[in-house]
């Protein structure tokens, strides 16, 4: 990854102190377009910004704050977003391919369209989030917390559901084979997990558990 320091004076504000993550503070800064691609950002304050199209791919986010962030068509590409606040932000179309959500907070985020293909969403919780529309191909959101959230026409091939909460979740026309549950997975009332295509896994010694590093 790459040190701040080492960005062109051209990609960033003027007034802007990369020297360590700790003092990078953006919050309600207009920075749509920024390219921070591979940087350490990890417990940066980044709430309310506007980070729309913006490049964060590879990048360290660790602990970060992004609440109500505008995160349109931005890419988080591979990047490392865990335990990072990312309540009620805007990720419509973001990329988030192989970017590690473990134990992030996406509650009422809207990720309408999003690509969260591989993703790693352990323990994340996305609860009333808006997925619609959104691929979530081979994901892993084991012990995931989906109550109430919008998963119409997302796509969710493969993606791994064991312990997961999808309790009064909209699976409206959602595309869920080859998705792996367990007795421990929570549905909608009357939703059918096999007759949507679903394989269960029925190893019960390890359904409880999955790893926060």
């Amino acid at each position: 990854m790459t040190d701040g320091r080492l960005l062109s004076e051209q990609t960033l504000p003027s007034d802007l102190d990369l020297s360590s993550a700790k003092s990078l503070q953006l919050r309600k800064k207009e920075l749509s377009g920024l390219s921070l691609r591979g940087m350490h950002l990890n417990g940066a304050e980044l709430f309310d910004a506007d980070m729309s199209h913006s490049d964060l791919s590879e990048s360290s986010l660790r602990g970060a704050l992004l609440n109500g962030s505008k995160l349109i068509e931005t890419s988080f590409y591979n990047a490392d977003l865990r335990e990072a606040k990312l309540r009620a932000v805007n990720l419509t179309r973001g990329n988030l391919e192989l970017c590690s959500l473990i134990a992030a907070d996406l509650t009422v985020a809207d990720l309408t369209s999003a690509n969260l293909n591989f993703a790693y969403l352990i323990g994340a919780r996305l609860r009333a989030a808006n997925l619609t529309d959104a691929s979530l191909s081979n994901a892993n959101l084991h012990g995931a917390n989906l109550w109430g959230a919008n998963l119409s026409g997302a796509i969710l091939h493969q993606a791994h559901l064991i312990a997961t909460d999808l309790s009064d979740t909209n699976l409206k026309e959602a595309n869920l084979s080859g998705a792996v549950f367990a007795s421990n997975t929570q549905f909608p009332e009357g939703f059918d997990p096999v007759e949507a295509g679903m394989v269960e896994y029925n190893n019960t010694e390890s359904t409880n558990n999955y790893p926060l590093q």
